[in-house]
């Protein structure tokens, strides 16, 4: 891990008010449909921004943009100084400093944990075999595997499989970690241990943008909720705003519901 990983950000909740990640009304459409419909957002260096709204809102599909999974149609996206949507843009590069954890897990069947971590740091960092297995082990270390280095995907519940997935993201030391609703896939019982790896993230000062289902997780831990619908930011503020006092009949109507828990 990078001395930044490990260095906290100060006193909980605060940041250095330095824009990491800033996107620039993103546009996107798949044929006649309007998925994001103009999304602007900045997100500061060490803040947690959780991403909240009903299925179908444009959530995952905004991260997706943003370490260019998916092409926008128009708008710009920026990691500090450098422009992700660029025609130029070194992707490789920018997507080491993206790291993203996804719902589905995506990790290699045939590849054990360790493995799993180690590929993306022999492949693209070009690390030796030796030194990319240390940071591997010392990763999934870090995220409560010690002991399953050599466990395949299939001898793994899901909750570790989804920490094998933090683990790779981490691994690479980005500047950013994308979480599109890491826990959605979960069986209820192993949902707490992936969020208390969230959490320890954030103690650790990583800048973090998670799309999730869980409020009481939303609440508890981002420092900035956005509320997304229809495509669009509908609202957005501190979580005692969102969830105790939110503007928009749109959003009150979301928590009254009871969705995403």
């Amino acid at each position: 891990m990078s001395a930044s990983a490990t260095s906290l950000p100060g006193t909980a909740g605060e940041t250095s008010g330095q824009p990491l990640l800033r996107i620039e009304d993103i546009r996107k459409s798949y044929g006649e449909l309007e998925v994001l419909k103009g999304v602007s957002l900045t997100v500061a260096e060490h803040q947690v921004v959780a991403v909240i709204g009903p299925s179908g809102s444009g959530k995952s599909t905004m991260l997706r943009c943003i370490n260019r999974l998916e092409e926008p149609n128009s708008g710009r996206i920026f990691l500090g100084r450098d422009e992700i949507t660029a025609r130029n843009a070194r992707l490789n590069e920018l997507r080491r400093n993206i790291g993203m954890v996804f719902q589905q897990f995506n990790l290699y069947p045939h590849l054990n944990a360790r493995d799993n971590v180690a590929l993306a740091l022999r492949k693209v960092l070009r690390q030796s075999k030796a030194t990319a297995y240390a940071t591997a082990e010392k990763t999934l270390s870090r995220v409560g595997l010690a002991e399953k280095f050599t466990a395949f995907p299939a001898q793994l519940s899901g909750g570790q499989q989804q920490r094998v997935g933090i683990a790779r993201a981490l691994a690479m030391e980005p500047k950013v970690v994308l979480f599109d609703e890491p826990t959605s896939a979960l069986d209820p019982e192993l949902v707490s241990g992936v969020l208390a790896v969230i959490r320890d993230l954030k103690a650790l000062g990583y800048t973090m943008v998670v799309v999730t289902h869980e409020m009481g997780f939303a609440r508890d831990v981002a420092d900035h909720v956005i509320f997304m619908d229809h495509g669009q930011i509908v609202e957005q503020g501190p979580p005692a705003q969102i969830f105790s006092a939110p503007k928009s009949e749109r959003l009150r109507d979301f928590l009254s519901k009871g969705l995403g828990h």
